[in-house]
């Protein structure tokens, strides 16, 4: 049964997601934001939004690809477990041998990723006496419980039948159903762990600590400048419209000066002719 050393697996699963956490974090927050002008607060949340979420797949992606490379070294190297998962050593004339272990049909020598269900067994006949739902054992106790669920753990009835079979019994209550929300019962640990077992990201942004770490030397408001503008065209229009005005009685006046200069004489004209 290699439960023990499962469950040292988790714990440390745990600390490094925090560690790293806390540690990509640090270095995020040393970065500065620099622009010429305030930005706005929307495009200040649009852009911090962006970037906080390119940071947060690049922090998972990172921390995934280093996790996989020290698998597939132990995996190539053929390293061999203490536990004695994948290989089994045994003394042959006189000579230290090893054979792969299998695990429902599958071999370890070509895939670590071999899994069986996880028991408790008689000790020394090896028979089940209690499969351990959602719990596996393999060639390497990390792959094992990458695959295994925390499904047991969520039932009372598993953990006291499990209990049976403790040395040490503890008082254990199951976990509660209603604290799930991105994770189900069977959601597997590697599930748990590619999201670095972070239950949300959440991201607060502080508009005030930026404008205030900024201080603007001179502000100027698109309201106020919308205003303006409308002003300046409403003076444009009336100066327009004045213009026209004047124009009009400009011509009218000028219609006038001529009639008085041709009427006359056309009257006279018309007279002259009459009298005749």
């Amino acid at each position: 049964m290699t439960s023990p050393y499962s469950f040292q697996a988790l714990r440390s699963f745990c600390q490094i997601s925090q560690n790293t956490i806390v540690h990509n974090l640090n270095q995020f927050n040393a970065n500065q934001y620099i622009s010429i002008y305030v930005t706005p607060i929307q495009v200040l949340e649009l852009q911090t939004t962006s970037r906080f979420n390119q940071f947060r797949v690049s922090m998972i992606e990172s921390f995934l690809l280093t996790f996989s490379l020290i698998q597939n070294t132990i995996q190539s190297n053929a390293l061999l477990s203490s536990l004695q998962t994948n290989y089994k050593q045994f003394v042959q004339n006189n000579s230290v041998l090893s054979s792969a272990n299998i695990y429902r049909g599958c071999n370890c020598a070509s895939s670590s990723t071999c899994v069986d269900q996880s028991a408790i067994y008689t000790y020394p006949d090896n028979r089940p006496l209690f499969l351990i739902p959602g719990f596996y054992m393999g060639c390497s106790v990390i792959q094992s419980l990458l695959q295994s669920n925390l499904k047991c753990f969520y039932d009372q009835g598993c953990i006291d039948a499990l209990q049976m079979y403790l040395s040490s019994p503890m008082n254990m209550t199951a976990l509660s159903l209603s604290s799930l929300s991105m994770y189900s019962v069977n959601s597997t640990i590697n599930d748990l762990l590619t999201q670095l077992m972070v239950e949300q990201s959440i991201l607060s942004i502080s508009y005030k600590n930026y404008y205030d770490q900024c201080q603007p030397t001179e502000c100027t408001y698109s309201v106020e400048m919308a205003e303006t503008v409308e002003t300046i065209e409403m003076v444009e229009t009336r100066n327009d419209v004045t213009y026209i005005i004047a124009l009009i009685i400009g011509v009218i006046g000028g219609v006038i000066t001529i009639l008085k200069l041709i009427v006359p004489r056309f009257v006279k004209f018309i007279v002259y002719h009459i009298q005749e």
